[in-house]
Formats: structure tokens, C-alpha cells, sequence
């Protein structure tokens, strides 16, 4: 199962060397100091939330477990609206979500195991509007972002390079493009690689711009996708390797000190954002995986501003009329709770 890959960690018996100066967050002048409210999402109606995404008007959230995989809440209103799509594999049901962003009306989703990025209309949030199939384009791409109706894009194994633009009617691969952090000199064949980074990407239709950064180590890059025929890096920030051994089946395992980079990043017109760790793993918490940074961008790359929070979240997202960034967490006696962060303009 290709969720298997996520945050797979091999324990040995070493001490820890101690990592070098962080590029990414030297950037940033200054780290302020940010404090969040919590929004009025019933708790006990939040199942087991991985991901989150908005709409101008609807937070929804991504379950990582059964029986459904999404929570919807009208905002504006303040009301839950409910829980949909039901696990499975058929009609309108779900096997897995490894990407879940908002469109203009709702949001869309990839399902690896069933080789569908779909969509769901905010408005009808129990039915799957459209869906398109990549399993001809690659079997193994790991996650997968609309574009537009004609075009998406995708993470995986593709032959030298972490992304593929996809055209969603022929389910092909057109292009290939971006850039690894990984030294040539590692040795590593393409699945490896795109297990040792695991990317999160965000893309903005309205600045037609792509971020895409790595879980693991600290490495983030930004690129123009004007031209989908040649996609154009437009800069690149980090220096921090994942650190990792090869492990069987072409996939890695990664070593105790092993820095975990960048959590989730979303954006809007506006902003970039990238919700930030920079340590090890043993630095978590127990039973707390996450980010207690806000790192936000340009859509150039330049930095903006880094803000440190109070608590550790697993996801975040933007809304795009009001920079506000909402955030998931889970509280002191173990529930899941919504927070708001506003962004002064």
C-alpha cells in the first residue's frame, strides 16, 4: 500500500549529529510570536483529520480513517454540515486520500488506490462530480494535483525527475520536470528518491505557480507553470538532506536523526504558506507529529514572514479571500480542534 511509505523510520542504536545551520529558516530576519483561536468546529464531529482545506466559505476536512473520509463545516454560518464519502471501492466511495485541496467550488482529492483524482462540490459534498483516471500515466504516482479540467500534475518514481505534468483526458505523462536536493553521487534509482523526499505541493491557478517542499530534510522550490510544456524552477531554498538507508523493494528507512522539514504547504493569490518543523522526530512530542512554524512566501519565493506557534499541527490551509489560516491539532486531552490564525494585510 503506497501510504506505507509515510514517515517510515528506521531505529538504531546511534547518537545523533547535529544538524547543520537550517538555510530555510535563516532566511526569515526575524520569528515572531503567533496566537491562535479556536474556530467553532464541533469536536466530537472531527474523526481523525490529516488534511484540511477551504473554500470562501467551507472548511473541510480529510479523515485518515473509516467509515468516512470527509467533514464539511459552513463557516460563514457557523454549522457542520456533515460527514461524506464513505469508504470503499465503489460509486462515489473512497479507498484513500494522499492530496485534498480546494477548487472554486469545492475541492478534489487523490485516490491511489484507485488511480482517481476526483472532485467534490461543497454544494453536493456526498457525490463525486468528475473524476480522472492516471493509471496508465504511472501506476505508482504518489500524489497527484488538478490544474485545470485538461491538466494536473503528480509526485512519484518518474525517470529522473520528482514531477510529471499529466494531461487528464489521454492519461499520459506530457512532461517531466523539477528538481531533486539528493547529490547525484548517493547513487539512488528514481523510486528512492521520490521516497526519500515525499513532497508536498500546493499550486495557485490565479499566479499559475507551483511550491512544492519535502517532509524530509529541508528543501523547498517554487516553480512557474506557464508554459506546461516547460515548466521553469524559479528558485530553490534549503540545505538539509533526509537521512535515510536503502531498504528492500526500492524503497528507503530513515535514520533517528533524520530532519522533518516542511509538514503541509497551501497558499492563495496572496501568499505562500508552508507549515514548518526543522527537527528530528524524537523531538515530537509523544504521539504528536506536526509543525509549530508558519513559514510564508511570495509566490517567488521570497520570505515574508516566519511565525512560531504556540502548539504542533498535522495541516493547514488558507482561505483565499481573507488570509486567514486555519490549522489541525490535536488538544491536550487527546480531541481534534480547528484553529484561525489571521494574517494582517
Amino acid at each position: 500500500m503506497i501510504s506505507s511509505f509515510l514517515f517510515s523510520i528506521l531505529l538504531f542504536s546511534m547518537p545523533a549529529e547535529p544538524t547543520a545551520e537550517d538555510e530555510v529558516l535563516s532566511e526569515f530576519r526575524t520569528i515572531e510570536k503567533g496566537k491562535t483561536e479556536q474556530v467553532d468546529f464541533p469536536k466530537n464531529e472531527i474523526l481523525n483529520p490529516i488534511m484540511i482545506a477551504c473554500t470562501d466559505k467551507a472548511i473541510a476536512l480529510s479523515n485518515i480513517f473509516k467509515p468516512t473520509y470527509l467533514s464539511l463545516y459552513d463557516y460563514r454560518n457557523r454549522s457542520f454540515v456533515g460527514q461524506f464519502l464513505h469508504a470503499g471501492r465503489g460509486a462515489d466511495e473512497v479507498s484513500m486520500m494522499m492530496t485534498f485541496k480546494s477548487e472554486s467550488d469545492g475541492f478534489h482529492f487523490w485516490d491511489p488506490n484507485k488511480h482517481l483524482l476526483s472532485s467534490v462540490k461543497a454544494d453536493t459534498p456526498w457525490l463525486i462530480s468528475k473524476s480522472v483516471s492516471f493509471a496508465k500515466a504511472n501506476s505508482q504516482i504518489f500524489k497527484a494535483y488538478r490544474i485545470n479540467d485538461d491538466t494536473s500534475f503528480g509526485t512519484g518514481p518518474f525517470q529522473g525527475h520528482p514531477f510529471a505534468i499529466l494531461n487528464n483526458k489521454t492519461d499520459s505523462a506530457t512532461t517531466l520536470f523539477g528538481i531533486y536536493p539528493l547529490s547525484e553521487e548517493e547513487n539512488l534509482n528514481d523510486t528512492q528518491k521520490a521516497y526519500a523526499c515525499q513532497w508536498n505541493c500546493h499550486y495557485e491557478p490565479g499566479r499559475k505557480r507551483m511550491a512544492a517542499a519535502t517532509t524530509c530534510g529541508s528543501f523547498i522550490a517554487f516553480y512557474d507553470l506557464k508554459d506546461l510544456n516547460e515548466p521553469a524552477l524559479v528558485c530553490r531554498k534549503g540545505n538539509i538532506l533526509p537521512k535515510f538507508v536503502k531498504a528492500k523493494g526500492g524503497t528507503v528507512k530513515f535514520l533517528p536523526d533524520n530532519t522533518y522539514g516542511f509538514i503541509d504547504v497551501t497558499g492563495n493569490a496572496h501568499y505562500c504558506v508552508a507549515l514548518y518543523w526543522g527537527k528530528r522526530n524524537d523531538d515530537f512530542p509523544k504521539d504528536i507529529y506536526g509543525g509549530n512554524m508558519l513559514l510564508i512566501y511570495d509566490w517567488n519565493g521570497k520570505p515574508i514572514r516566519a511565525i512560531k506557534l504556540e502548539n504542533i499541527y498535522r495541516a493547514i490551509t488558507i482561505t483565499p479571500d481573507s488570509d486567514t489560516i486555519l490549522l489541525v491539532r490535536k488538544n491536550s486531552t487527546g480531541e481534534f480542534v480547528v484553529e484561525r490564525l489571521q494574517l494582517p494585510k
